[in-house]
């Protein structure tokens, strides 16, 4: 199996592209911002995710393509999908809304990094779906890494009196119900897409076995 020229061309531009975006907003608001707090910055899960897509993208792009079909590395890749699917539907349903990225009303950085890269990485799976057939139950690993920055926002919120995001602020949202009833809201959607995932795998898998048998 090879991975086609093309594909890891658009994977490396569009990796950089996402590393660029945060590095560049990072810079920006340290600039034009009196209050800029860099730990607040690093402390928001879009910066996050869209670092490790980019990092994934770009590894796509350079790494042997016996290992790209690896189940090791088609888990960590639907684990970066899921991080920015949510990064993504997060944004559109609580936070900015969708927005026209060329009308000048959002930065470039913002239509990059809540609107581009989760395109960017669903539409690469469905161009390059994982060959190994992945299991609900490790896809399930996926919702550590969001439940740990849960944790970790909600008891570092009360200590600097900042949280990321005004969803998982007890003070705006009517207390830890509201938090919590939030935060099931999103890890149920984050569960249908490991779903996804888990099933376009098996589906691409099915028939890779499937294509040899008929030539």
């Amino acid at each position: 199996m090879i991975v086609d020229t093309w594909v890891r061309g658009y994977r490396f531009a569009f990796g950089a592209l996402a590393i660029w975006a945060v590095v560049w907003d990072f810079i920006d608001q340290n600039r034009h911002k009196p209050d800029f707090n860099p730990a607040n910055f690093w402390s928001l899960f879009t910066f996050q995710s869209n670092i490790i897509a980019g990092v994934i993208l770009i590894l796509g792009a350079v790494l042997p393509a016996a290992f790209l079909h690896s189940e090791r590395w088609n888990f960590v890749r639907g684990a970066g999908v899921m991080f920015m699917v949510t990064t993504g539907v997060v944004y559109a349903t609580l936070l900015g809304g969708l927005f026209n990225p060329f009308d000048g009303s959002h930065s470039w950085m913002n239509a990059v990094l809540h609107q581009l890269t989760p395109i960017v990485m669903v539409v690469d799976l469905i161009l390059q779906p994982p060959v190994t057939r992945l299991s609900y139950r490790k896809a399930l690993i996926w919702t550590v890494y969001p439940l740990l920055f849960l944790v970790y926002s909600l008891i570092r919120g009360p200590i600097v009196d900042w949280y990321p995001y005004d969803f998982i602020d007890p003070h705006e949202v009517g207390g830890y119900g509201g938090v919590a009833m939030y935060s099931v809201a999103i890890l149920v959607g984050f569960l249908l897409m490991a779903g996804f995932v888990v099933l376009l795998s098996r589906v691409a898998s099915r028939q890779l076995r499937v294509e040899p048998a008929l030539a």
